[in-house]
């Protein structure tokens, strides 16, 4: 019996040993720890001119003033005096404006315009007053519409009548000399490339013509482009002209018509 009972005694020691063990060794539940508020980390925008390799410095370019640019090309040295000047401003020289089935030609905001309508149409006007035998012309002409490449227009020169000579300047930039002995082309020179004529439309020519004795040298924008020589009539009129080929369009407006005398030869 006392086996027993010592035994149930210790027994009873060791559950008193455990609990007290357990009791101390209890551990108290875990307090949660508060998680900081977040707080965004502001972006640094980098240029991204600053990730380039960086360029050397260009040189600063220096403006140079423009050469000045005369409004008509120089004289060629026969142009003598100054015998009339004519802007188109209005008709008081009595250039025979007229319509006809081929065209018109008219006078308006300071030209002479000639419009042709259909093909082989040919229309010219003649300067009233008397010129010289021999002289200078020159006009500005602007081509406003050529839809053929001969289609062409220019001066007249030594008109009387149905005989005259003219000056040509084709719409694809050519040159040649033409003889009328009647109502009708009677022969020409072969057209001659002229690179200083501005071909087509929109287009504007200084055009002018030296002419003395059986001598004629036609002049585009300052340079002589064609030497004819031709003894058949002595003198006449001045005047304008324009002529289609096979197409049925050219308008050209005529500008500041000068007509000089000849300079006089150098002893």
């Amino acid at each position: 019996m006392r086996g027993a009972s010592g035994r149930r005694r210790g027994l009873a020691s060791s559950a008193t040993l455990a609990a007290f063990v357990l009791g101390a060794c209890q551990i108290a539940p875990a307090t949660a720890t508060p998680t900081p508020a977040f707080t965004p980390t502001p972006t640094v925008m980098i240029p991204l001119s600053t990730l380039l390799p960086r360029l050397p410095a260009l040189p600063t370019a220096t403006a140079t003033p423009e050469a000045a640019v005369s409004p008509t090309p120089a004289l060629p040295p026969q142009a003598g005096d100054l015998i009339l000047h004519e802007d188109f401003t209005s008709n008081s020289r009595g250039w025979p404006l007229h319509a006809t089935r081929g065209g018109t030609v008219a006078i308006a905001a300071g030209q002479l315009t000639f419009a042709l309508k259909e093909p082989l149409a040919s229309l010219a006007v003649l300067l009233a007053e008397s010129v010289p035998a021999d002289g200078y012309l020159a006009v500005t002409a602007r081509s406003l519409l050529c839809d053929a490449p001969k289609n062409e227009f220019g001066v007249v020169l030594r008109a009387e009548g149905d005989r005259q000579y003219r000056i040509g300047f084709a719409c694809d930039g050519s040159v040649r000399f033409e003889r009328y002995l009647g109502p009708g082309l009677e022969g020409a020179s072969a057209w001659k490339a002229t690179p200083s004529l501005l071909p087509g439309a929109p287009a504007e020519n200084r055009i002018a013509v030296v002419f003395e004795g059986s001598q004629f040298t036609a002049y585009a924008n300052g340079v002589a482009v064609l030497s004819y020589t031709e003894p058949l009539i002595e003198a006449g009129q001045l005047g304008l002209f324009a002529r289609t080929e096979r197409s049925t369009l050219l308008t050209v407006a005529f500008d500041d018509l000068d007509v000089r005398s000849l300079a006089a030869a150098s002893p």
